[in-house]
C-alpha cells in the first residue's frame, strides 16, 4: 500500500484545517461543528506528524468524543499510512482511560482484569447486594452506597450499657435513600 504524500492529503484541506495540521509542536484542541472536517483534520494531522516530522506511532495519542469518529480515523489512517500506522493510540476519552489503567493496574494495587461499571450497572450491582431493595428504587448509586455504611453501623452496634443478650430498638436518622430511611433496627 503506497503512503499518502503531504502534497495529497493537504491539497484536499481549507486553510484553516491545513493551518491545523501543520501545527506539530505541542498538543492540539480542534473544536467545530458538525460535518466540518474535525475528524480529516486530526487523521491528516497524525498523517503528517509520521510522513513528515518523523514522529513514531506509540508516540500519538488522538482522542475523539465517539466510537465512531474513532473507527473512522483509524480506517483513513490505515489507507494514508500503511504498515506505518501501527500501534496508534486512536480511541475515545473512556476507551484511553480504560487502557491506561489495564495498563497500570499493578501500579495500584489491582489486577488488569477489572470491569468499568455504568449507572445502569452500578445500580443493579447495589440492588443485587441490597436483597430488600426495592426495584422502584430511584436513588442514584452514590445515594445507596454512601448510604450502606451507616446502615451497617446501625444494624449492628451494641449497646455499650446493655448486655450482650440484651437487646433495644430504636430508629435510623434519614439517609436520603428510599429504602433505608426511618427504619426500626433491632440492635
Amino acid at each position: 500500500m503506497a503512503v499518502a504524500s503531504p502534497e495529497q492529503y493537504l491539497a484536499d484541506l481549507n486553510p484553516a484545517q491545513r493551518e491545523a495540521v501543520l501545527a506539530t509542536e505541542g498538543p492540539l484542541l480542534v473544536i467545530a461543528g458538525a460535518g466540518s472536517g474535525k475528524t480529516r483534520v486530526l487523521t491528516y494531522r497524525v498523517a503528517h506528524l509520521i510522513n513528515a516530522v518523523g514522529a513514531k506511532p506509540n508516540e500519538i495519542l488522538a482522542i475523539t468524543f465517539t466510537n465512531k469518529a474513532a473507527g473512522e480515523m483509524k480506517e483513513r489512517l490505515q489507507r494514508l499510512l500503511g504498515r506505518s500506522g501501527q500501534g496508534l493510540w486512536i480511541l475515545t476519552f473512556h476507551a484511553a482511560c480504560g487502557r491506561i489503567l489495564r495498563r497500570e493496574a499493578q501500579r495500584l494495587g489491582y489486577r488488569s482484569n477489572f470491569t468499568i461499571y455504568d449507572q445502569a450497572d452500578q445500580i443493579r450491582l447495589v440492588k443485587q447486594c441490597l436483597p430488600s431493595t426495592s426495584t422502584t428504587c430511584s436513588c442514584s448509586p452514590s445515594t445507596c452506597w454512601n448510604a450502606l455504611p451507616m446502615c451497617a453501623r446501625s444494624g449492628r452496634r451494641r449497646s455499650a450499657t446493655s448486655s450482650s443478650t440484651s437487646t433495644r430498638t430504636r430508629t435510623t436518622r434519614s439517609t436520603g435513600c428510599c429504602n433505608f430511611s426511618r427504619r426500626s433496627i433491632r440492635t
